[in-house]
């Protein structure tokens, strides 16, 4: 039998293809290059669907598998397949877009990525990580735990664990596990039993105008878990210390508090990794050791550990399996030795995100001059955040402050862009680093030529295409690490 998707109906699900469809149920994903949109193309495929998709950036898309299964090509009317069970579309994806006017004319199934994404979660054991920060390196975290403890989840994650093809993974058995991004209040799509929320900031202004309209989603998304659910908090968050009582599902709190529900004592901090007792409602669960630096990912942990005991998992499995976590591309990642620099590549674009990364890498590179090539990410958030997010480049000895990335954002913020990248600039300095204003990637590159020295150390940041510069660092003799 084939299936039937109802775009109207929230709770219809998406499962997968059975094996005696021929030909198999067809989806078409546009703008399958994203990463959250790669992880549901691997989804499909590995659940017996026939994929296509199309994307401007189509080229970025490897020939390995799953892609080596996917028909991919540019946007076109035409790709889109007149009879597919289903079109998913991603959230930079206009409405004005060709191949979603022509499959709209056929009236096919359209959603959009987190509908799909909450369509697959339905009906089942949904495990969800929400908050303005860490959702991506948490899911990844809980993922891994489940996987060795055996649990055999399904994945939908907007970033690829070191690895992994993409972030997606088709699990046979009832648990789905998914990042749940608040953007638009995409999360509220999902209906997960087990969430963990991290901190609620300002962010994503071109959506939520007020922080009151951001702090609402975060509320709705709350009273969504069942009663016979649990929502994990971070305990040091002031606004979810105020919407956690909204919660008709069992409350739990995270954090480097001894009062939280899910502690961590006895840290240390290494330069790549960390260790810690894990304490459960005061009581010591036993000791961890993860392979990462940094503060936050002990918090990151905490909250992976908190869904993986929901999920039926016992500390020392969890233990013994977090001590193996690879990591998340562009978290800290290492790229390699340039004239005797050590690059790194990382996420963040968030005042917070970037602090948390200076403060992991002061710890892994003591003594050593550290270097920040960071591309701001979006007018409206660099506007609002300016200060802030000057006081956290600070935390690097010297910053190349790149043109902002002004996603989703339209022409005519052009010269206010450029009028923010020297005020970033400015008030980088009047902390006492010195800043950059550097007008292109490639102008990165020829300024770390000019500047940087053996022994340094470069981090490449940010949300937007500056992972070009760390991509183009190994063809400019950089070597392994």
């Amino acid at each position: 039998m084939r299936p039937t998707i109802d775009p109207d109906c929230p709770c219809a699900p998406i499962r997968p293809a059975a094996p005696s469809a021929r030909p198999a149920p067809a989806v078409h994903l546009i703008g399958i290059a994203g990463s959250g949109m790669r992880s549901l193309a691997q989804w499909f495929v590995q659940a017996g669907w026939r994929v296509t998709g199309s994307d401007r950036h189509a080229d970025r898309l490897p020939a390995t598998p799953p892609f080596d299964q996917v028909a991919v090509g540019q946007h076109s009317a035409g790709h889109v397949p007149p009879h597919a069970e289903l079109v998913v579309y991603s959230a930079a994806v206009g409405e004005d877009n060709c191949e979603l006017r022509r499959a709209r004319r056929l009236r096919l199934p359209v959603l959009t990525y987190f509908e799909a994404v909450g369509r697959i979660m339905a009906g089942r054991q949904g495990l969800a990580v929400a908050g303005t920060h860490g959702k991506s390196s948490t899911t990844a975290m809980a993922a891994h735990l489940l996987i060795q403890g055996g649990c055999d989840p399904t994945v939908l994650l907007g970033a690829t664990p070191i690895g992994w093809p993409t972030g997606g993974r088709f699990g046979r058995s009832d648990l789905v596990l998914a990042e749940a991004c608040e953007y638009r209040g995409n999360f509220l799509h999902l209906a997960p039993q087990v969430a963990a929320i991290h901190r609620v900031e300002p962010d994503h202004f071109d959506c939520f105008a007020t922080q009151r309209q951001l702090e609402e989603a975060f509320g709705r998304f709350i009273t969504r878990l069942p009663r016979s659910g649990v929502v994990l908090v971070r305990q040091e968050c002031p606004v979810l210390q105020r919407l956690g009582p909204l919660a008709q599902a069992k409350l739990e709190t995270f954090g480097v508090n001894a009062g939280a529900d899910w502690a961590a004592d006895k840290v240390t901090l290494t330069a790549g990794s960390s260790r810690f007792r894990l304490l459960r409602q005061g009581r010591p669960l036993g000791w961890f050791h993860l392979p990462l630096p940094g503060a936050h990912n002990v918090v990151n942990a905490l909250a992976a550990v908190a869904i993986g005991w929901h999920s039926g998992l016992g500390p020392e499995e969890m233990a013994g399996a977090l001590a193996s976590f690879p990591g998340v591309r562009r978290r800290l990642q290492a790229v390699g030795q340039w004239h005797g620099a050590i690059v790194l590549e990382d996420y963040a674009h968030h005042p917070t995100e970037v602090a948390c990364a200076m403060e992991a890498l002061r710890v892994m590179f003591a003594g050593r001059r550290l270097w920040c090539v960071f591309q701001p990410h979006q007018v409206s958030r660099t506007a609002r955040l300016l200060e802030p997010l000057a006081s956290s480049l600070a935390g690097a000895d010297h910053v190349l402050v790149l043109p902002i990335y002004r996603a989703r954002e339209p022409e005519a913020t052009a010269r206010e862009a450029r009028k923010l990248q020297a005020a970033l600039a400015r008030l980088v300095e009047r902390e006492g680093r010195s800043a950059v204003l550097t007008p292109s990637l490639h102008g990165a590159i020829a300024s770390l030529q000019a500047r940087v020295r053996q022994g340094d150390v470069v981090v490449v940041m940010g949300a937007g295409d500056v992972w070009k510069v760390a991509s183009w660092l190994p063809k400019a003799h950089c070597h392994p690490v």
